[in-house]
């Protein structure tokens, strides 16, 4: 995650030169995942940490699924680790 800058106020992330502009939640997922360095986080961290329990745990699954379409085009995935939550990876 060397080549990964995260700014927070615009919700942007950027990977080499490359820049996605995420929604507020979709930041929010993101930067829990950010935050764990490649390890995997739990559905109900995310829900608990990013969104203080405003949300369904599957909302979560949604915020993802439209993260991934934009970040994917900077080189940035979001995996899921299935029956348990997601990790980030730097492709």
């Amino acid at each position: 995650m060397n080549n990964l800058s995260v700014i927070s106020a615009g919700q942007l992330v950027c990977n080499n030169g490359e820049m996605a502009k995420l929604t507020k939640n979709e930041f929010n997922v993101f930067y829990e995942l950010f935050k764990a360095k490649g390890k995997k986080v739990s559905r109900e961290e995310i829900y608990r940490e990013a969104f203080n329990k405003q949300l369904n745990v599957r909302n979560i699954d949604v915020h993802v699924f439209n993260a991934r379409k934009k970040l994917k085009d900077i080189g940035v995935s979001i995996l899921t680790i299935r029956g348990f939550g997601y990790k980030l990876q730097i492709v």
